[in-house]
């Protein structure tokens, strides 16, 4: 299912002068490969699990030792979350509340990171043999890289100042991130904060499809429907209102982009989109 990436070995020691043999402009890239089997849940993540099987028996992601409390620990189902920022993980905890709190009322709900009644963890600790025996069957949610970061420079930088950026322009905003560590779990790769060869993570979902994978998720995955009740036909769900600004579409500024500095971008992110499959050319066919 790596059909797209015709040099996959070794991605740490290639430049990006071999940009095109790792990203064909014609490569059959998971994600749109997805589409085809948009009905069928089990077809889909079986797809997904065996493309991201496939890339950690090829390539090693050096895990990082992190101290972010990011895994989510869910008793006694036992199952866990490994949170990635800017992927809906407010939505999700909107949904899971009740396993924590019982029913919700509007404006009870906390993120899970300042919540002290969801139990954390960090990702080293699921080595540990009691916790995983216990937490054997672990999922975690992705986003197309592009995407999330430009959520993260309107909700972050344009809203709250992120790096002191409030008055970035976008070109500005990526060059940050291409020429400087991130320094913020917001914008670190989402392979870093969590490794999912290293996890051995069960369910792969995606931010893009995340009503349906959610759906799946408690219904048949897990024993988490015990607790709370989630069905992606139903058009209202209390507090999870589950859509994502797609602002490449919408907003013209995503044409002001430099194409070069976005190839730099899918460059420093290649684990990402490697890992779960993104097309880099969503966007880059968007630039001139």
């Amino acid at each position: 299912m790596l059909d797209a990436h015709a040099n996959f070995s070794g991605l740490h020691e290639i430049s990006l002068a071999d940009f095109k043999s790792v990203f064909p402009e014609n490569g059959r890239y998971l994600v749109d490969l997805e589409r085809q089997y948009f009905g069928d849940l089990d077809d889909i993540q079986f797809l997904r699990m065996r493309h991201l099987r496939s890339f950690c028996r090829r390539y090693w992601l050096r895990f990082k030792s992190l101290d972010i409390k990011s895994i989510t620990l869910f008793d006694p189902y036992p199952c866990y979350e490994c949170r990635i920022p800017k992927t809906g993980t407010s939505t999700r905890g909107a949904v899971f509340w009740p396993l924590f709190h019982g029913n919700y009322t509007t404006g009870q709900i906390r993120h899970q990171i300042y919540d002290s009644k969801v139990p954390k963890t960090v990702p080293i600790a699921l080595k540990n043999k009691d916790v995983s025996q216990k937490y054997k069957f672990g999922f975690m949610f992705v986003r197309d890289p592009f995407q999330r970061a430009l959520s993260g420079f309107y909700d972050k930088v344009k809203k709250q100042n992120y790096f002191k950026g409030q008055n970035w322009t976008i070109n500005q905003f990526f060059q940050r991130l291409v020429r400087k560590s991130a320094q913020d779990e917001h914008f670190d790769s989402q392979s870093t904060l969590c490794d999912p060869c290293f996890l051995g993570i069960n369910f792969l979902g995606r931010t893009e499809t995340m009503n349906r994978d959610l759906d799946q998720l408690i219904n048949l995955k897990t024993e988490l429907h015990q607790k709370i009740k989630f069905n992606h036909q139903e058009s209202n769900h209390n507090l999870t209102i589950l859509k994502k600004t797609n602002y490449s579409s919408v907003d013209s500024t995503i044409r002001e982009l430099d194409r070069n500095l976005m190839v730099q971008f899918i460059w420093k992110y290649r684990m990402d989109y490697l890992a779960f499959g993104y097309n880099p050319y969503h966007i880059l066919s968007k630039l001139s």
